[in-house]
């Protein structure tokens, strides 16, 4: 018989803080989502032995096991769905709800990494911080997993337990060969991706198949734990997560092997500590509540979040996670008070209904003129589309300028690509030299970055009558690499302008808040109030080094001294649609803006 082991539910409870804190984004936790790791190996490792022991003592049954998990993972992922829907409909601005529609779609057939897989190659698709059901890609991996496995088990161990294990073996192999091929790659693809990621399931599934109970060691219980603790902190200061994944995942291995119930080994101490078991119990409630609670919260008030704020979000996503536990996880997965006629039933009707509610969200654009038409008269005007402003600029076409020789060249990523487009308005000619991400920096230091070479970039740049550097400055983080690449530039007697940084929280969403409830002071106070406070900070630095050379994109619409942007134009046209882009009307007035800097 399977014992209860107190340390699993405690390593799960470091686990689920982990991943916590790291959604929180609470310094020295950015490698927190290394518990999901810890979280693929312990589910291996307990499925595993709980088949095992079933078959062992002849009491397996396949349609039993697939009960056991719709009762462990549907209700309380019901209810999240329920109180997601109610919220999507009535509260969310429709781009977001269009967004959240298509996971929720996704996420009760078990597809959401698949979802992750196709936006994360789309730059336009919502941000990951305000995607309330993004995180269940984890659980999609593992549920289409387990929906093969036990199925695979039991054609092979009627063969012999010996198949089992070279059969496992063999598939761990490949994933991880997967995982490695694809993570050097430099593709987030095998992120999200099931065989790039199945093999820290099946690291779990073939200890409890090769598990000797009867060796265990102290020191290596120790060895994992630090395994673990280095790898989280590790990523903090080096992005180094395709290899430090490996040991993470080993240190869990290590410790689920070794740890014992000896007193003197003091890991399994720690992890059987009453508050670590308690947050292993709930960890399933906490891991699908605690993302919708920061996501909407981010969404509503503030992306940038105080130690206040966070104390109150963690503490009600704990409360909210303790009540589902109690009552919704615990009932369901006791047969006498939840019968097996109700189970499958409920299971259905679920997926059919989320899916009709996921599929409609997102053909009617998030319920967008429902929403709309629910907004009073006088306000309806504040609200700012993102579907149609993104749609005006998908046919939006640049305008043939015949003086190449005259040309400006704008360095940078897609707000390069607003800085041509805004010039074309004023019948100024420029092309874009792409470069995406925070390159600037190695392309000053090291002369290359991600397929883009320095002399490529320099060649160009003398054949043009002005340079203008133009990429997300603030959220990059990459203020240190435009300054280098700039004087890098100048030292080649290459004109040079840099535009600074200009971030906000999505219009679309903003704008239909303002709309849709009475805020106090003028709806400029109001966009003021939305921008995102690392902007300050990235243009003083990026002001002071660039000097006269720096053309200020914040006092394009805002005055600091007044604290109000204008993103109206004088006909009530939108200048910008999501947290940074210019719309088609937004071109036109940078356009103006910018020619008589340059």
């Amino acid at each position: 018989m399977f014992k209860y082991r107190k340390e699993i539910d405690g390593l799960r409870g470091i686990s689920i803080i982990c991943v916590l804190l790291f959604h929180a984004k609470i310094p020295l936790f950015s490698g927190g989502f290394f518990g999901v790791d810890i979280f693929f190996v312990i589910s291996g490792y307990l499925i595993t032995n709980i088949i095992l022991n079933l078959y062992n003592t002849n009491k397996f049954d396949i349609k039993f096991f697939y009960e056991r998990r719709i009762r462990r993972i549907i209700p309380a992922l019901y209810v999240v769905l329920i109180f997601l829907c109610v919220y999507s409909y009535f509260f969310q601005s429709p781009y977001f709800s269009k967004d959240l529609s298509q996971s929720i779609f996704f996420t009760p057939i078990f597809l959401q990494n698949f979802l992750n897989l196709y936006e994360s190659a789309h730059y336009f698709s919502l941000s990951y911080d305000f995607k309330s059901l993004g995180h269940t890609w984890s659980l999609s991996i593992e549920e289409q997993f387990y929906v093969l496995y036990p199925i695979f088990f039991l054609i092979l161990v009627k063969f012999s337990k010996k198949y089992l294990k070279i059969c496992l073996t063999i598939l761990f192999i490949l994933s991880l060969l997967i995982y490695i091929y694809m993570g050097t790659d430099n593709s987030r693809v095998y992120f999200f991706f099931s065989p790039s990621r199945i093999w820290e399931i099946l690291a779990g599934c073939l200890l409890a198949i090769n598990i000797n109970v009867n060796k265990k060691s102290k020191f290596y219980t120790l060895v994992g734990a630090l395994l673990i603790i280095f790898s989280i902190i590790f990523e903090e200061f080096f992005n180094q997560q395709l290899l430090l994944r490996i040991t993470v995942v080993l240190g869990t291995v290590i410790i689920l092997l070794n740890s014992s119930d000896s007193k003197e080994c003091i890991v399994s101490n720690i992890l059987k500590n009453k508050i670590l078991v308690f947050f292993g119990l709930i960890s399933y409630s906490l891991y699908l509540w605690h993302v919708p609670i920061y996501s909407i919260y981010r969404d509503f008030f503030t992306f940038e979040l105080n130690i206040v704020q966070n104390f109150i979000l963690i503490t009600s996503a704990i409360f909210i996670s303790y009540l589902s536990f109690k009552f919704i996880e615990t009932p369901f997965r006791n047969k006498k008070m939840i019968s097996t006629n109700f189970i499958y039933p409920s299971f259905i009707i679920g997926i059919i209904v989320f899916t009709a509610f996921g599929f409609f969200g997102h053909k009617y654009d998030g319920f967008e003129n429902i929403k709309k038409n629910k907004l009073a008269d006088d306000r309806e005007k504040f609200y700012i589309s993102f579907m149609d402003e993104r749609n005006k600029i998908k046919n939006f076409t640049l305008k043939e300028i015949d003086n190449n020789n005259d040309q400006i060249l704008v360095v940078g990523d897609s707000l390069a690509d607003d800085v041509v487009s805004s010039l074309n308005t004023q019948n100024i000619s420029a092309i874009r030299f792409n470069v995406n991400r925070p390159c600037f920096y190695a392309l000053a230091t090291d002369g290359f970055c991600r397929g883009v070479y320095l002399e490529n970039l320099i060649e160009k740049a003398l054949k043009s009558k002005l340079v203008i550097l133009s990429t997300d400055y603030a959220n990059e983080k990459s203020e240190k690499g435009g300054i280098k690449l700039y004087n890098l530039l100048l030292k080649q007697k290459i004109p040079v302008k840099v535009i600074g940084a200009l971030n906000s929280k999505y219009i679309s969403s903003s704008s239909y808040r303002y709309a849709k409830y009475i805020f106090n002071g003028s709806q400029k106070n109001f966009y003021f109030d939305n921008i995102q406070h690392i902007v300050f900070s990235s243009n003083k630095l990026l002001k002071q080094n660039i000097k006269n050379n720096y053309i200020d994109k914040f006092g394009f619409v805002c005055n600091k001294a007044k604290k109000k942007c204008t993103i109206y134009n004088k006909d009530f046209k939108p200048l910008f649609y999501d947290t940074k882009h210019l719309t088609v009307d937004g071109y036109f007035e940078f356009g103006n803006y910018l020619k008589d800097k340059i």
